[in-house]
């Protein structure tokens, strides 16, 4: 395989990647907004960048991870 086409492919994956984080934010900002503030005393909405962080804190905090192990 040609260098070009391997930086290509891992730089696609990589905005792939990023985008769908901030695809993924709306839901989170929505849920926190309308489920958890009118729930919880105290909690106040949240905009879209503090939802994208909390979306990953919350990846790298409960990400499961698989062990394959060969015998």
């Amino acid at each position: 395989m040609d260098a070009d086409k391997v930086f290509a492919a891992i730089f696609g994956l990589l905005i792939l990647a990023i985008g769908l984080s901030f695809l993924l934010a709306f839901p989170v900002m929505w849920l926190w907004n309308y489920a958890v503030v009118g729930t919880i005393a105290g909690c106040s909405a949240i905009g879209f960048w503090k939802a994208w962080c909390l979306m990953v804190l919350c990846s790298f905090l409960f990400k499961g991870t698989t062990v394959s192990s060969s015998k």
